[in-house]
């Protein structure tokens, strides 16, 4: 582990999981919350196979990611594993909202997300869970032009 993750841990609450799944999660809503620093042990088994054990029920969610007020990134090696479960798993994601997420996880998404996906996707203000909630509970916005909606 790198001098900068140390420090980042050493300014977290590393008693905390840093990825927990939220509450709100039902049926083909996953809604997961990143905090502190995140690592590879966690991220696979509690975000990357909670995730896959959805989409492999529905065939594809809708994801809702909270970035906690103590998230401080990624190790290398998680955030090289974010990078490759991203673009696995974004042809099977319908909807995302972020809450409270950084400028560079939102140049990330503008760079690797399809504009299907950016179509249905949101951002919302730390402490918005509801209204995420709530937004990702409507119907998907389609491109479908020659059959627009009446």
């Amino acid at each position: 582990m790198d001098a900068g993750v140390q420090a980042r841990n050493a300014m977290t609450n590393t008693k905390e999981k840093c990825v927990i799944i939220l509450p709100q999660t039902e049926g083909d809503l996953f809604c997961a919350r990143y905090d502190g620093v995140m690592n590879v042990p966690e991220y696979t088994e509690i975000f990357i196979k909670q995730s896959d054990a959805a989409i492999a029920k529905y065939g594809t969610i809708r994801l809702l990611i909270e970035f906690g007020p103590n998230f401080a990134g990624w190790d290398d090696e998680a955030a090289e594993l974010n990078f490759k479960t991203v673009l696995r798993q974004c042809p099977h994601v319908r909807k995302l909202v972020y809450i409270n997420p950084s400028k560079r996880t939102l140049a990330k998404a503008h760079m690797l997300l399809p504009a299907d996906l950016k179509n249905n996707m949101r951002m919302f203000e730390a402490g918005q869970i509801a209204e995420a909630v709530e937004w990702m509970n409507r119907p998907e916005r389609t491109d479908d032009h020659k059959n627009p909606a009446a």
